[in-house]
């Protein structure tokens, strides 16, 4: 017998059609590590996603994101100096062999969640 699909409202439905955030799909159980010391700070070894990155205080460096366990390599990713508190940048971006967050300033202050 074949699975019953789950009832959806009309709103629901349409919200679906119409929804203009970014397309990323929804994590139930993400990890996530807070960073606030000027560090290059390895969030996860091997392979996984990066979800996304929330700021808890505006950034005083630049904060940059690789696909290693050190910094350097491949950039997954580069946050600019200046960007706002508050700011949560979703993303679900793959890497390989690692996610490791480099900040450059101890004001820095970020919630990185991944998979």
């Amino acid at each position: 017998m074949p699975t019953p699909s789950p009832i959806m409202s009309v709103q629901e439905i349409m919200n679906s059609y119409h929804d203009t955030d970014v397309d990323v799909p929804t994590y139930h159980a993400a990890g996530y590590s807070t960073i606030n010391t000027s560090a290059q700070t390895t969030v996860k070894s091997g392979a996984g996603v990066l979800v996304g990155i929330t700021l808890n205080a505006a950034l005083t460096s630049a904060v940059r994101c690789y696909d290693n366990t050190v910094s350097g390599g491949t950039t997954i990713l580069t946050l600019p100096a200046a960007a706002a508190a508050g700011n949560n940048y979703r993303y679900g971006l793959k890497f390989s062999t690692g996610l490791t967050v480099s900040t450059g300033a101890a004001a820095d202050n970020i919630t990185v969640m991944y998979l």
